[in-house]
């Protein structure tokens, strides 16, 4: 219940206040262990993510516009769905149980009742998308849980090969560290890593990044606090390298915060 409690009260203040669900997630779990805080996270930014997919088999068991329901109940109603839908460790049981014991805990208590009804009809039926026509923005929005409009654009820009282009957009991106070349290259840094028992391999696409399989922490690792690296995306690194400024070049980053890519 704590932790999930804790999901709910970010979630809340992301979908109903307008914050930042990276910060408003990073400055609320003090005092919570690894593990629990490696939970809170996911919950909630599953949440968010599958908010679309989650919204449309919501709305197939709920006798009204879901705009229409309490935003704290929806948002309980959303997290079950995700949980169920994506993480497996969490019983069916369980997550009925535990939504309803936040909707009471959250002082929604008359509405514990809807909750469990809801649940128990959502929970038992997968996903179908069989009343949607295939390969249009909309059905695809659904089965990935992308914004439409992203969705027809794709469409209209890469015809065929949209699907593809959103699934991968869906998947885990791999950890990815950008090597410092004002003290380093890759290979060294590869071979540092190793030598302190981290996985690291190159990228496929940006020649200064390096992939990790496991076991970095990056707070606590001396080759960090070296500069010898930077946690950056690949595709947020290759955009310096698409953009390929020249010395003498004046360039501004319209959008720096922090400022991985300008540095």
């Amino acid at each position: 219940m704590k932790l999930r409690k804790k999901a709910f009260d970010i979630l809340l203040r992301v979908l109903r206040d307008g914050a930042y669900s990276n910060l408003e997630t990073a400055s609320s779990l003090d005092g919570f262990d690894a593990g629990e805080r490696a939970f809170v996270t996911r919950l909630v930014y599953g949440t968010i993510s599958y908010k679309i997919q989650a919204d449309y088999h919501l709305s197939k068991f709920v006798n009204k516009p879901l705009e229409r329901l309490d935003i704290q109940v929806l948002i309980i109603l959303e997290m079950a769905i995700y949980q169920k839908m994506y993480m497996d460790s969490v019983p069916d049981y369980a997550v009925i149980n535990e939504s309803v014991n936040l909707t009471k805990k959250c002082g929604k208590t008359s509405a514990a009742g809807f909750v469990n009804g809801v649940l128990r009809k959502a929970l038992s039926q997968p996903l179908n998308l069989s009343g949607i026509p295939e390969n249009t923005a909309y059905f695809f929005s659904i089965k990935y849980s992308v914004p439409k409009d992203i969705c027809s654009m794709l469409l209209k820009q890469y015809g065929d090969k949209a699907e593809r282009i959103i699934r991968k957009s869906r998947e885990n991106a791999p950890f990815t560290l950008r090597v410092n070349t004002l003290k380093t290259d890759k290979a060294s840094l590869i071979k540092k890593l190793a030598d302190s028992g981290i996985e690291a391999m190159p990228c496929e696409i940006c020649p200064d990044s390096i992939k990790i399989g496991k076991g970095l922490s990056v707070g606590n690792d001396l080759l960090f606090r070296k500069g010898l690296y930077y946690p950056q995306d690949e595709a947020s690194a290759l955009s310096a390298y698409v953009l390929s400024p020249k010395p003498g070049d004046k360039v501004i980053d319209m959008c720096a915060a922090p400022g991985g890519k300008t540095t």
